[in-house]
């Protein structure tokens, strides 16, 4: 049966930034594999020509339902998993949603026979909230393997040649709502002192009493479809990036990916002082200093960047380099690896 290299199907739950990441990407560094998304009904006509199959956020009773057919046809099924979805915090538009299927999820995992997850502090997660890591299905114990984010390279279009004016960037989704209080007072009055500057959000809106929406120098854009986003975000011509996330065990559990595409057009992002971003400085102690712990921080490190050039540079080449050589697809990734040989032996 499993004389096929590659041969697993990776199933995206929606079109956007976690299927791309988790799913689609890694697929392109498989070859052999294949990759659907279903706006309507599985076509197991398709899904069952495939050996593995691997799935995301499942945990309603269809999902469940659909994991059973997949397992019936004699598929392995690997369940990959991005996010915390036991402890979102309050300001995530998902919070109260997915709060109440708690208990999903755990029953989807329990019927699959591998775990994939982004990062070690989620693994954790999983275990502790899976309580009884055993499919019922087959009495075997399912294996939670680390196949952490990584960024393929040819996907992105070349970065934009930077240029005198400085612009200060930011993008996420609603998910980040709670997230920009960090920073909006201290963007407000670096906009104000450096008026030459551009401080450009796109994604989420900022609420309508933020101190930015008073800057001149302030400008807003709608997210990019996710298709486009790999080959519009290098030529929006940012000058320095910013990553501020709450202390919150949701974060904690997440990916470094602003910093990847930063590193990728090689500026510096700035970035609060959490699990995420440490992990990703901690391959150069040059990069520690991006690390912002307060306000006060995230002020005068944002204005020595905005005042030096060759900063700016140096650290943009440090943390290329620190994507070259950890976070790429350029060999093998060994987590993905992992998973596809381990469920193949189950």
């Amino acid at each position: 049966m499993f004389d096929r290299p590659n041969s697993a199907i990776f199933l995206a739950a929606s079109l956007d930034a976690c299927a791309l990441w988790r799913l689609y990407m890694p697929h392109l560094s498989l070859p052999g594999s294949g990759y659907f998304w279903f706006s309507q009904a599985p076509d197991f006509g398709i899904i069952a020509g495939y050996d593995v199959c691997v799935v995301q956020r499942c945990y309603t009773g269809k999902q469940f339902k659909f994991l059973e057919v997949a397992a019936q046809l004699g598929m392995k099924i690997v369940y990959d998993l991005d996010d915390d979805v036991w402890d979102l915090p309050t300001y995530n538009p998902a919070h109260a949603y997915l709060t109440r299927y708690r208990e999903g999820f755990v029953a989807c995992m329990r019927m699959v026979d591998l775990v994939t997850v982004s990062t070690r502090t989620l693994a954790k997660i999983v275990r502790k909230n899976m309580k009884v890591p055993f499919n019922p299905r087959t009495g075997k114990e399912i294996p939670i393997v680390v196949a952490e984010n990584r960024l393929y390279q040819p996907m992105f279009a070349l970065p934009s040649i930077a240029s005198d004016k400085v612009v200060i960037g930011w993008g996420g989704s609603s998910s980040h709502i709670g997230d920009m209080t960090i920073v909006e007072s201290v963007l407000a009055k670096i906009g104000e002192d450096y008026p030459s500057l551009a401080i450009e959000f796109r994604g989420c809106e900022v609420s309508p009493e933020s101190p930015l929406l008073k800057l001149k120098n302030y400008r807003f854009f709608y997210w990019q479809p996710v298709a486009e986003y790999c080959v519009r975000m290098p030529r929006w011509n940012w000058s320095i990036a910013i990553a501020p996330v709450t202390d919150h065990p949701f974060n904690a559990s997440k990916s470094c990916i602003k910093m990847l595409e930063a590193a990728y057009c090689k500026i510096p992002c700035l970035a609060s002082w959490v699990r995420p971003y440490e992990e990703f400085c901690s391959h150069d102690s040059e990069l520690q200093w991006l690390l912002c712990a307060g306000q006060s921080s995230w002020d005068h490190k944002l204005r020595e960047l905005i005042n030096d050039k060759a900063r700016r540079e140096f650290l943009g080449e440090r943390m290329h380099k620190v994507m070259l050589e950890h976070y790429t697809y350029d060999q093998p990734h060994e987590g993905w690896a992992v998973a596809l040989a381990t469920v193949r032996n189950i």
